[in-house]
């Protein structure tokens, strides 16, 4: 798919995840009819007219939805037509009157990209944005905690110290590690707030039974990262946090942890949406890492596996007791320091080492 594709695809999904869900839904029914006529039939001329004609109807619905497009002749352009040139000839009447769509959207918050209105449900969407909105909520009070321990008079200082020791490691006898984890929130929290992240699907829809006919009719829009059994990936040009199959699997991933109890002493990961969204956040923003367990570290957590990575509370905890500068540079450490700060009343008494 072509740079300007892309493009065009990130500004329909753009303006997709600001309508309504009754616009979404009636979208979604138009698209689902593009199917072709009786009378046509299948070859390799209509194999191209129904993506192409998706994308038309698309851009009629959002981008274009204040304005009539014409042709060269002046005729006004039919974005549901059967047609393959005039479907086409809409598609570029569109990126000649609105020039910024060759172009990815600029902005701040948040948007589901093209994948999400091809395989994901109505119900997955809003799981996921969700999820971003608890991710900046997250990244914001985990940034509060740390900035406050510049200030032993604050309210807050006793709880905030004991949850940074125990996730990164002792700060008064190696105040770097205050400065390193303040450095690696603020700049998460200032992507949150100030870049446009996009949402790209890959959970369980994309390996279903609707996923064949979908990619066939949907063109541009069906591109798409497949990252089974995981949580999440991220990337960082352009900002995209691409969410596997666990984050929508209630089985591995809570919508959060409120009603919780955070493990601290065991290998169940408990990763909320938010979180999990957040630790992508810290990767793209603050460029921190998976990080590799050193010999002591996997000697303490029990493992043999010399590729284990800083995933979960027993890795996290031991990071943070053995290997301070690994800590305050692994991801998954700040995803449960955050979620920690947020819900600290539900922590395990006595969980702590």
């Amino acid at each position: 798919m072509s740079d300007i594709k892309k493009h065009l695809v990130s500004h329909i999904s753009h303006a997709l995840t600001k309508i309504s869900d009754d616009k979404a839904k009636a979208l979604e029914k138009i698209l689902s009819d593009n199917k072709l006529p009786f009378y046509k039939r299948p070859d390799e001329y209509t194999q191209h007219l129904l993506p192409e004609r998706g994308l038309a109807i698309l851009l009629s619905k959002t981008i274009c939805s204040a304005v009539s497009l014409r042709g060269n002749s002046g005729v006004v352009l039919n974005p549901e037509a059967w047609d393959l040139n005039e479907v086409s000839d809409y598609v570029r009447q569109a990126m000649r009157n609105f020039p910024n769509i060759e172009n990815e959207p600029v902005g701040s918050e948040v948007y589901l990209g093209g994948s999400f209105w091809v395989y994901a449900t109505g119900d997955e969407r809003a799981k996921a944005l969700a999820a971003w909105h608890e991710a900046k909520e997250l990244c914001t009070q985990g940034y509060i905690a740390v900035d406050s321990l510049y200030f032993s008079g604050h309210r807050e200082y006793q709880v905030n110290s004991d949850l940074f020791r125990i996730w990164f490691g002792d700060f008064d006898s190696n105040p770097k590690l205050l400065e390193s984890a303040r450095s690696v929130l603020s700049r998460a929290l200032g992507g949150f707030q100030q870049q446009l992240m996009m949402l790209s699907y890959s959970g369980l829809n994309v390996y279903g039974p609707r996923m064949s006919e979908r990619r066939e009719n949907a063109g541009a829009f069906s591109d798409v990262r497949i990252i089974p059994d995981e949580w999440g990936q991220s990337a960082r040009s352009p900002k995209t946090c691409i969410l596997g199959q666990y984050f929508f699997d209630p089985s591995y991933t809570s919508e959060s942890l409120r009603n919780l109890i955070v493990g601290m002493d065991d290998d169940d990961m408990q990763v909320s949406r938010g979180g999990c969204v957040l630790h992508e956040a810290t990767h793209m923003f603050s460029n921190t890492v998976d990080a590799p367990l050193s010999e002591d570290v996997l000697k303490a957590v029990g493992s043999e596996e010399r590729s284990a990575q800083g995933y979960g509370a027993k890795a996290c905890l031991t990071l943070a007791k053995y290997d301070s500068a690994a800590a305050v540079n692994n991801a998954d450490s700040y995803r449960i320091f955050c979620e920690a700060t947020v819900y600290k009343s539900k922590v395990r008494p006595g969980g702590f080492p």
